[in-house]
């Protein structure tokens, strides 16, 4: 088992929908939400050590070990299925963090999918959600499918066929954005919390309608474009290429425009690519990327 590699690719996702109905009485809050997988990704590889019950993480991301989802996740697969073996993980961000696309989640959910396979665990999808759901609410969504709408505190999944049929232009302005610091300053406002859009609507309107027919939204889109000057111009600028369908992604400070038309996407990339460094064109996921394992010499000859 030692030297075994596995490179995976942890997609970022896209809230078209997010509506925060009320706060429970553990803190949490429940949501409704439809969650798409996207053609952006973080690069992880994993390489099993002699060393026991270890893992390093290195990269570019901002939290190496201790706090970093990917080693909280390696922790909890341990105590699941008493495997001690030690990991390194390198982990190549393209996803951008405190941006509202589940970046961390992703890269968890990923980890978790790369120790079954790397370790050949044998564990089923349930019991890998039940660790998921541990490292936080988008985590399960990315274990399994590329499209779902989302209930609950992100636990309950209904998986849904992906819609491909459309262009998505992601734009950061550099603004990180705490999710904890954005329920906090949600619960000191009044938002709508009124079960406007159920899940049958929900469901209807992303297989049915035209995007530019959408009528989705975010709850806390008011308070990121309020509060801050640099989302109000974002919010501008992107007006200005007459996207069918715009929003926020999660608690921010992604903006994604939904285009039907490739070339009027790609005359947008070409013009918002001039204002801001983080543009990315992407397309919605049909499925999960495939795992690549290389197994060490012991195991190959």
């Amino acid at each position: 088992m030692y030297g075994s590699e596995i490179e995976l690719y942890a997609p970022a996702k896209v809230n078209l929908h997010l509506e925060v109905l009320h706060k429970r009485q553990d803190n949490y809050h429940d949501i409704r939400s439809v969650f798409i997988a996207v053609s952006l990704f973080d690069r992880i590889v994993m390489r099993s050590l002699k060393v026991k019950g270890k893992c390093t993480v290195t990269g570019n991301c901002s939290v190496k070990n201790g706090m970093n989802l990917a080693v909280k996740a390696y922790n909890l697969f341990k105590q699941v299925t008493g495997i001690n073996n030690g990991v390194s993980i390198l982990l190549e961000k393209n996803i951008p963090e405190g941006a509202g696309l589940g970046g961390g989640s992703s890269d968890a959910a990923s980890v978790i999918k790369g120790l079954n396979m790397l370790f050949n665990t044998g564990l089923p999808l349930e019991v890998q959600l039940d660790i998921a759901s541990e490292l936080g609410s988008d985590v399960p969504f990315f274990l399994n499918g590329t499209a779902a709408f989302i209930e609950g505190t992100g636990g309950m999944i209904k998986s849904l066929i992906p819609r491909l049929d459309f262009t998505i232009l992601l734009i950061n302005p550099g603004v990180h954005i705490s999710t904890k610091e954005a329920f906090w300053k949600l619960d000191r406002t009044v938002y709508r919390a009124d079960n406007l859009l159920t899940k049958e609507v929900l469901c209807d309107t992303y297989f049915n309608k035209p995007v530019k027919d959408w009528d989705f939204f975010n709850t806390f889109y008011s308070i990121l474009i309020t509060e801050n000057k640099e989302m109000k111009e974002v919010e501008r600028n992107i007006d200005s290429v007459r996207p069918d369908f715009r929003g926020i992604s999660g608690s921010g400070s992604t903006f994604f425009c939904i285009f039907s038309d490739i070339e009027r996407a790609d005359d947008a990339f070409v013009n918002l690519k001039k204002l801001y460094d983080f543009v990315k064109l992407c397309k919605p996921l049909e499925v999960q990327p495939k795992a690549i394992l290389k197994l060490g010499e012991s195991e190959a000859t």
